[in-house]
Parts: structure tokens; sequence; C-alpha cells
């Protein structure tokens, strides 16, 4: 149990020292996470296109610009579709709370369950309001880490294996064949479930666009731009959105 227990330790110490140093350099962190992310996505095609034949550098080239014009066609959607109205969804959403504050006013709820009621919609309409404000002030870091990490998903598509063996060139050849089988699978899974992730998104938008068009929501269309990209979180995502 000590020898485990040490262990432990050593291991959450290492943990939150490269946490508050990804913290310091939280621009470079988010890049090589962001990077990392695209490339497992993308890296099966370029898997593929090397084993009919093309070279790393040809077949990274030809991921990467379908990558980048994936990505960037959907940021761009994003932004021709959701910027011109975030004013609007902002003031909806604080006229919503305005409401929710309202009717938690005027229904007869115990005291306690009032005040963390009341603390919840300050919050939320705080929150609301500084959105705009806090999105417009952190765009110079945004664009940093979107310009970073496009140029490292072009080198991780073509020397991510490379990256690896080196990673683990002092582990022993046995263990280092189990932690890249691993690897493999969990780069198999991760692009799996990101590709789902994208399907599943765009039907629970566009299902939701239907239903909004039904009803008569304002905004429609934006809502369901912010449904499609908060698809991505894990379940609660689509019930903030």
């Amino acid at each position: 149990l000590a020898a485990l227990g040490w262990r432990i330790v050593v291991i959450a110490a290492l943990v939150v020292f490269l946490w508050v140093l990804a913290t310091f350099l939280w621009t470079v962190s988010a890049s090589i996470a962001v990077a990392i992310v695209i490339a497992a996505a993308f890296a099966p095609f370029a898997l593929r296109l090397r084993a009919g034949g093309r070279s790393r550098t040809g077949a990274a080239a030809i991921v990467w610009v379908v990558a980048v014009g994936v990505i960037g066609g959907a940021m761009l959607l994003l932004a021709l579709v959701l910027l011109p109205y975030a004013a609007q969804v902002v003031d909806g959403v604080v006229a919503g709370i305005d409401e929710l504050k309202a009717w938690a006013g005027a229904v007869d709820l115990p005291p306690e369950l009032g005040l963390q009621v009341q603390a919840a919609v300050d919050g939320l309409r705080a929150g609301a309001s500084d959105f705009v404000a806090d999105f417009v002030s952190s765009a110079a870091g945004v664009i940093t880490v979107v310009v970073l990490s496009t140029f490292l998903v072009f080198f991780f598509l073509r020397d991510g294996d490379k990256a690896w063996v080196w990673i683990f060139q002092a582990v022993s050849d046995q263990k280092r064949e189990r932690i890249t089988e691993a690897g493999g699978d969990a780069l198999i899974r991760v692009s799996g479930y990101l590709r789902g992730t994208t399907l599943l998104s765009a039907i629970i938008a566009v299902t939701d666009l239907v239903f909004m068009l039904i009803l008569g929501v304002p905004l429609a269309i934006p809502l369901t731009v912010l449904v499609f990209f908060t698809g991505y979180i894990p379940y609660f995502g689509g019930i903030v959105a």
C-alpha cells in the first residue's frame, strides 16, 4: 500500500504541475489540444492515402487542405449566421431570464430555494450580459490558437507516428508494441466518435430547426447553428443550447 500510495501522490502532483503549466501557456496548450483532436479525426484518411501509394507529405497536404476547408467553412458559417444576431440572442436570453425571475418571485417557494433560484438567475443574467464582451476581448487569443493549430495539424498528419515512436523510444519493445496498439485503437475511436458526433449534431440541429419553424420561434436559424456546435459538448451541450 505504501509503494502504491507514493506513486499515486507523485502522479497526482505531476497532473497538477502539468495543469498549472498548461494554464500559464494556455495559448500553446489550446493550440496543441485542438490540433491533436482535428488530426485524430482526419488521420485515418491520411493513412489510407499513404497505403494507396501517396507520400507522407502528399497525403498530409491533401487531408490538411480538406480539413482546413471543412472546419474553416463551418467557422465561416458560424460567423455569417450567428454573429449578426448575437446581440439579439443575448437580449432574448436576458429577457427570458427576467421572465424566469418574475415567475420565481410570483411562486410561493421556500425561502432557501427562493434564494438559490435568485442566485442562479442573477448568475445567468450576468453571464449572458458579459458573453459578447468576453468573446470580443478574447478574440485575439482565439485567432492565435486557430492559426497555430492550423499549422500543427499538418505536421501531426505528416509525422505524428514518428513523434509517437520518439516519445516511447526508451520503452522496451514489448511494452512499446502494447502502447502503440492501444494508441492506434484510441485514434480509431476518437476519429469515429468525432464523425459520429458531427452526424448526430447535424440531425439534432435539423430536427430542432423544423420544430422551431413550426412553433414560430424567433432567430431559428442562428439557434440551429448554435445547437449544432454545442452538440460536441457531451451531455450538457444540447441542454444549454
